[in-house]
């Protein structure tokens, strides 16, 4: 469906899903809704005008690339998406460069991933180069969460930066069988709302600082081979190691900062839902689930196997369903219903991180003749600022992402405790 048609016709109102991340970022500040990827680039940079015209044939090519809605309104009412004419790209591209103050590349997209385009008439994404030290650079593409979840961000940038991109994609409407999928919904409602009542998050101050801490996004990389490895041996999924690994490397982080090490965190596990609840290419269909790292289990192959049963048992305990069911019935919500189931997930008293795997981020990307080394991942920071973890894959290279600041993480050392957690993973 073109943009022609949809303003023909009329766009439909965002879901309460969406309006919950709006509402997000009412409550908490635009920042806590700031989402994207960081890009690290190989080749020589363009310069900002060459980037805006790069940008603005983009934009007139996808028109879901213009989709937007007006972010100041009152928060219990549902906008419509609309089609904005006419978009102005030099609106859209920034550029940066580290100074004195902010002199690592990690610090410079903490700080730009705080400020979102907030305007009615502009798109709720923006395209940044990013400037480092000893001629490195990046492009960031930051956008606000209550418009794209992982999946549409990857469509996004394959529009923005892949040589050929296919063109846009006519959306599909899920239509569930209702019968089956109450009784999955009660099931899954009913486990996740146990959940929450017997599994608080305890209190780790090192994991924990306030949100008006400016970010910063730090990394590791490791072959993709060496994950599949680990799962092919142990019989589990990447995203098991993943979590396996992010567990030994936060007891390793807590006591090389001489922090009291509890017998588990709870982590947020944001899961892509199948199917597609609109018919535009942007908006949210993810659920989430709660994992208790068990950071006391000192065997690395130990924790590996509790953890690959704990997810086992989420997903048979209808964890999914009823994500799926929040996501799909959340369309006769309130506003500020759906705010709440969002808010709870995140929120400190029952969550210490959010942790999230975005999967593989198909290529090749480029920008002129440069070409992206890695994706990195910048997600959305729990109420009152935290850690965040993070993980894709490009090219064949994981890349695992920490959203930090100088208090949880003041030397940036969790890329280097995760990945010697990796390597005894591998032993």
């Amino acid at each position: 469906m073109t943009g022609m048609d949809q303003r023909r016709r009329g766009l439909p109102r965002i879901s309460p899903l969406d309006c919950a991340f709006l509402n997000y970022g009412h409550i908490h500040g635009a920042r806590q809704t700031s989402a994207g990827f960081l890009l690290l680039m190989d080749g020589e940079p363009p310069g900002r005008s060459e980037l805006i015209r790069h940008v603005q044939e983009r934009v007139d090519r996808y028109p879901a690339l213009s989709l937007g809605f007006g972010l100041d309104r009152p928060r219990l009412l549902r906008p419509r998406w609309q089609q904005i004419r006419n978009v102005d790209a030099s609106r859209l591209v920034f550029e940066c460069r580290t100074t004195p103050a902010v002199p690592m590349l990690q610090d410079l997209a903490g700080r730009c991933m705080g400020e979102l385009p907030t305007a009615s008439d502009v798109p709720l994404w923006s395209l940044g180069l990013l400037h480092g030290t000893s001629g490195e650079w990046a492009l960031l593409f930051r956008c606000h969460h209550a418009a794209y979840d992982a999946a549409h961000t990857q469509r996004a940038l394959r529009w923005l930066l892949a040589p050929d991109p296919v063109a846009e994609e006519r959306g599909g409407v899920t239509r569930p069988a209702w019968s089956p999928m109450v009784r999955q919904s009660i099931r899954g409602l009913v486990s996740m709302g146990r959940g929450l009542l017997r599994n608080t998050a305890p209190q780790v101050p090192a994991l924990r600082a306030g949100a008006e801490e400016p970010c910063r996004i730090t990394w590791a990389h490791s072959p993709l081979a060496t994950f599949r490895d680990i799962a092919r041996k142990h019989d589990v999924t990447v995203n098991t190691v993943f979590l396996t690994a992010l567990t030994l490397a936060l007891r390793r982080h807590l006591e090389a900062g001489g922090s009291s090490v509890p017998d588990a965190v709870i982590a947020t596990v944001p899961m892509m839902l199948p199917g597609n609840t609109s018919r535009l290419p942007v908006g949210n269909n993810i659920a989430c689930t709660r994992l208790r790292l068990p950071l006391r289990l000192t065997d690395a192959h130990e924790c590996l196997r509790h953890l690959h049963e704990m997810s086992t048992v989420a997903k048979r305990n209808g964890h999914r369903e009823g994500g799926r069911a929040t996501v799909r019935l959340g369309h006769i919500l309130p506003a500020r219903a759906a705010g709440v189931l969002l808010t709870a997930a995140v929120h400190p008293r029952w969550s210490n991180l959010v942790a999230t795997n975005v999967g593989m981020v198909e290529g090749p990307l480029a920008c002129g003749r440069a070409e992206v080394r890695a994706a990195v991942v910048t997600t959305i920071r729990p109420p009152g600022g935290g850690l965040t973890a993070s993980v894709a894959t490009y090219k064949g290279t994981v890349t695992v992402a920490f959203t930090v600041d100088r208090r949880t993480d003041p030397h940036l050392d969790l890329p280097r405790h995760y990945a010697a957690a990796l390597e005894e993973l591998r032993r």
